[in-house]
């Protein structure tokens, strides 16, 4: 996982105009939505937007429960 997010930096990429997400500049078309109707390309995107969504709201959820865990060790550390 590491190498791979290294690796991805790395790559240019270009954002398609059709479905505006990223791809590798070196690929021909956008794989993302190469094949897709133009009816779909709305239902593309909201997927996609639904996903960082999630996302985000797990970063929210792990940022949460890393405070409630210091508050707790420090809690312990203070009565010990």
């Amino acid at each position: 996982m590491v190498m791979q997010v290294l690796y991805s930096r790395n790559i240019k990429t270009v954002q398609c105009p059709r479905c505006e997400l990223r791809y590798a500049k070196k690929e021909t078309e956008c794989p993302h939505c190469k094949g897709l109707p133009d009816s779909e390309i709305e239902t593309l995107k909201l997927e996609t937007e639904r996903e960082a969504d999630a996302h985000s709201n797990l970063g929210k959820v792990m940022s949460a429960a890393a405070i409630i865990i210091m508050l707790v060790v420090g809690f312990l550390f203070v009565l010990l």
